[in-house]
């Protein structure tokens, strides 16, 4: 796989906001993204409790390049390995960075 600067793919992370992903165990959400820096997933119409900032998704895909990463399990696993900062809602970032629209 050709690795492409994580600015583009925050690109379209950003341009995908409010449509529909789907989570490794099936749960669809859809998120938004306020002030270029921070994603709020909704579920069944609700916004969690948790935002998601975008070092999350800076941190896991660099994860990604280094080995595939298989599930959200993971990556906290990996950090925690690495020495890294434990990820918010690794179920939603492992999600949106593995959905074909995100990465071509």
């Amino acid at each position: 796989m050709l690795w492409q600067p994580f600015q583009t793919i925050w690109g379209r992370i950003c341009q995908l906001q409010g449509q529909k992903f789907i989570t490794k165990m099936g749960m669809p959400f859809t998120y938004s993204v306020e002030s270029g820096t921070t994603v709020w997933v909704e579920r069944d119409g609700k916004r969690i409790n948790q935002s998601l900032a975008k070092s999350n998704f800076t941190q896991v895909y660099s994860m990604m390049q280094d080995s595939p990463i298989v599930g959200p399990a993971e990556i906290n696993q990996r950090a925690i390995n690495n020495g890294e900062s434990q990820v918010r809602g690794p179920s939603y970032v492992w999600a949106i960075l593995h959905d074909k629209r995100v990465i071509q």
